[in-house]
């Protein structure tokens, strides 16, 4: 039983990391709404009349050619929404938000359900209970109504700060091909119209053609793979483990991440060791030496000495190549001799035939005295509090 409060404890902080520590900027603005439409009054007959004779159509306006981009212009700008909605990623990204909205939805419909339950039988049922049985009725259908005010503002708030975490994660992502077109054209500042508060512009300053779903999904480069949000996350996840009485410790690991097509090569490999890796096979690696700024490991939590807890595992996903990673991974450790030792590892089955595998870092480098180690500690006390909310419902 204690080991199973645990990891209940640690599931709870892993659906409250995604929307409280990952997503470390402000709410996204809600999409605008779409107004009622108007009702449509019942149609009347007109009295017969001559028909008129039908007018030709008017030939379509010619589209606009493209305007040329002014020579030596160091002001241009893109349209980071446009980019996002023809790229794989911020497909990707709009169906996760739409599977969150879905499940949120049905809990409510369910809780609702339970709640009309309760007021028909009050209702129906008031005049033959005695007052204990009434009185307890009353009870539970308030203790309904608030569960279901609190799941349509924990619905809320999830979707607008996993839409946060995503949005977050896709200008991460971007901001190196864009400070390469930046630097290319010679620009001093390269901004995203639909922020910009601009109230006119000349169109041929837009670059958003430039950025194609090819250069967007593979614009990210290898030092961002090592990003420190792992830190950042691990502290958080381990105090407030701690908190509730949960023992954990943080591990350094090197991690990799594959999608279908190089399972397929690993296994069938018909060159033996020397058959060169096909194009439709992918990888990401973390943990080994790259040769640039941050961290070669990605860090992780050991719950109760028997599951891996990774508070930052989409930073491996790739959608484009097949390989879709959930924010939290929750995954069995195991023991893995080598050479007269052993090292914990473990590993996750992704979706689409992919894999995350994780093993013990063998020389882990110097993360406690990394910046996000250290200033993570502020994060923690809002987590406990959602967390103690939920445990006391």
């Amino acid at each position: 039983m204690r080991v199973l409060r645990h990891l209940t404890v640690a599931s709870a902080v892993s659906v409250l990391m995604i929307g409280s520590v990952l997503a470390q900027t402000p709410p996204a603005k809600p999409p605008a709404q779409t107004p009622p439409a108007t009702a449509t009054p019942p149609a009347q007959t007109p009295p017969a009349q001559t028909p008129p004779a039908i007018a030709p159509a008017p030939k379509p306006a010619a589209a606009e050619a493209p305007r040329p981009y002014p020579e030596g212009a160091k002001v241009a700008y893109v349209d980071i929404q446009a980019i996002a909605a023809n790229s794989v990623e911020g497909k990707a990204a709009s169906a996760r938000i739409q599977e969150l909205q879905k499940k949120k939805v049905a809990e409510i419909t369910e809780k609702n359900k339970q709640l009309e339950s309760a007021k028909t039988k009050q209702q129906t049922s008031a005049g033959i209970m005695n007052d204990s049985a009434r009185l307890s009725l009353e009870k539970e259908v308030d203790k309904l109504t608030r569960e279901v005010q609190f799941l349509q503002q924990e619905a809320q708030s999830d979707a607008q700060a996993l839409q946060a975490e995503l949005q977050v994660d896709f200008q991460r992502k971007l901001n190196p091909v864009l400070e390469q077109i930046g630097k290319e054209k010679g620009l001093h500042m390269l901004v995203d119209i639909t922020n910009s508060g601009a109230v006119w512009v000349d169109t041929g300053l837009d670059l958003t053609s430039e950025l194609g779903p090819a250069q967007v999904e593979n614009c990210w480069p290898a030092k961002m793979q090592t990003s420190g949000r792992c830190l950042n996350a691990t502290r958080v996840g381990l105090e407030v483990l701690t908190y509730f009485g949960v023992q954990a410790e943080p591990m350094p690991t090197r991690a990799l991440s594959v999608n279908e097509g190089w399972m397929k090569w690993m296994h069938e490999k018909p060159g033996g060791p020397t058959t060169p890796m096909p194009d439709e096979a992918w990888s990401v690696a973390v943990g080994w030496p790259t040769g640039g700024p941050g961290l070669d490991a990605h860090l992780v939590l050991v719950v109760e000495d028997e599951i891996l807890l990774d508070l930052d595992a989409a930073q491996f996903s790739r959608p484009a190549h097949g390989i879709v990673v959930p924010t939290v991974v929750l995954a069995p450790i195991e023991d893995y001799p080598n050479e007269g030792t052993s090292f914990r590892c473990a590993s996750f089955k992704l979706d689409d035939g992919g894999l995350l595998d994780y093993g013990e870092h063998p020389d882990p480098p110097p993360w406690r005295q990394s910046p996000g180690w250290k200033k993570s500690g502020r994060h923690a006390g809002p987590v406990i509090r959602q967390i103690r909310d939920r445990l006391s419902n």
